[in-house]
């Protein structure tokens, strides 16, 4: 795939202080297409503070929240299995209303140094 063979080719480019060796896992949750609205709607609260929970311990960095579909995906700081014993334990998906699909990814930088910033 064309897209490892770029990622391959920046990382040898790179300096080892510009590619830590920290994991980084992409996680997206998306609603079941059969849950019930009521079940939903009763356990919303509980994984609002799970997911709150899991934020301030650092264990998401972004989370992106579909505009089209019931779909929410986060970029978390540790490897995928620490990410899915996460998830399982989210109030949603203990319910069985929500599929996760649980995947390793890398950050690609295209420049070698951020552009500089015009003062006018």
């Amino acid at each position: 795939m064309a897209w490892r063979r770029l990622a391959d080719w920046l990382k040898a480019r790179a300096s080892t202080a510009d590619w830590p060796d920290m994991p980084m896992t992409l996680a997206t949750l998306s609603l079941r297409f059969d849950s019930a609205p009521a079940k939903v709607e009763a356990l919303a609260a509980a994984e609002y503070a799970a997911l709150m929970e899991w934020a301030e311990a650092g264990g998401f960095i972004l989370a992106l929240h579909a505009q089209t579909r019931a779909e929410l995906t986060l970029l978390c700081p540790m490897g995928p299995l620490a990410v899915t014993a996460r998830i399982r334990v989210l109030p949603l998906t203990r319910a069985g209303l929500v599929l996760y699909d649980v995947r390793e990814v890398m950050p690609l930088r295209v420049s070698p140094a951020p552009p500089a910033r015009s003062m006018q």
